[in-house]
């Protein structure tokens, strides 16, 4: 059985997917816990130590929990890192498939994605590079195809008559009429 010190799970969802509920962590974060926790065990690794990045996006790796992975990763107490899927750890394409192909090999760290059926340690890595190169690269059309998308539909709803801002300008309010979003005169501050 390998030092459970030296296996860790990575654990990211980011804010526009998280569910805030009364648990400390949104339910998705629960389920990554718990699958790696299950494959970690089933596969005589222990229980994992957990890097949780709640609420963070994966286009960029300026997150605390990858952080101090990379940190502990440097300093030789992690040997093994495992995550639900590729998009977990990121979904920049390059700098994903850096992470995969460079940056863990340098450190002689183990890779595993499960979802991906991917793992470092595995023979057929020339083949599993040629998958992490695809599927980061969808994973990052993912996060561009959703803004352009999200775009749309707030233009489209300006268009509609919709207020699409947060917050009020000074001397309105918000309010929805006929299933719209607009703004009224606030008669107390107006």
């Amino acid at each position: 059985m390998n030092d459970v010190r030296n296996t860790c799970a990575y654990i990211r969802l980011s804010e526009e997917d998280r569910k805030v509920n009364e648990e400390k962590y949104s339910e998705s974060i629960l389920n990554q816990i718990k699958l790696i926790e299950d494959y970690s065990v089933k596969n005589n690794m222990g229980i994992p130590q957990n890097y949780i990045d709640d609420g963070y996006s994966g286009i960029n790796f300026d997150r605390p929990a990858i952080e101090q992975l990379r940190k502990d990763i440097e300093n030789g107490k992690v040997k093994i890192v495992i995550t639900k899927d590729f998009s977990r750890l990121g979904r920049d394409y390059i700098e994903t498939a850096y992470f995969i192909t460079e940056y863990f090999p340098k450190y002689n760290v183990r890779y595993i994605s499960i979802n991906d059926n991917y793992d470092s340690d595995n023979k057929d890595s020339q083949i599993n590079d040629l998958m992490i190169a695809v599927k980061s690269i969808m994973n990052d059309r993912v996060v561009r195809d959703a803004s352009v998308k999200v775009t749309q539909i707030k233009k489209m709803k300006t268009r509609q008559g919709n207020f699409m801002g947060f917050i009020a300008p000074y001397g309105y309010k918000r309010t929805r009429i006929n299933d719209r979003n607009t703004l009224e005169i606030d008669e107390n501050v107006s």
